[in-house]
């Protein structure tokens, strides 16, 4: 069957204490092996250096980190588990998170 990446997507901003303002990420295009992850383009007034996508599944504990352009909204999961149930988080990094 497919992968179950959609039952734990979720948001969070570095220092935030709510993601009611976030943009919803949904979990779209699901195969067994791949799912598309994709975001609303969030606040005007919030600058975002990139964003950082994070998973792991429920058949291996490593979690996996993957790095995506601000101007990007989307993001392709590829060789994921067939039948793996996966924890997804996708997180909005200002400037001042940057390098140094």
């Amino acid at each position: 069957g497919p992968s179950d990446i959609a039952a734990s997507a979720r948001t969070a901003a570095e220092g935030e204490g709510t993601l009611e303002s976030e943009p919803a990420v949904q979990v779209t295009e699901v195969t067994a092996t791949s799912g598309l992850v994709s975001w609303g383009p969030g606040r005007p007034a919030d600058p975002v250096w990139m964003f950082q996508i994070q998973y792991n599944s429920s058949e291996d504990e490593t979690l996996i980190y993957r790095i995506v352009p601000a101007s990007s909204h989307h993001f392709l999961l590829k060789h994921l588990v067939p039948g793996a149930a996966y924890a997804l988080c996708r997180r909005a990094r200002p400037p001042a998170a940057g390098p140094s």
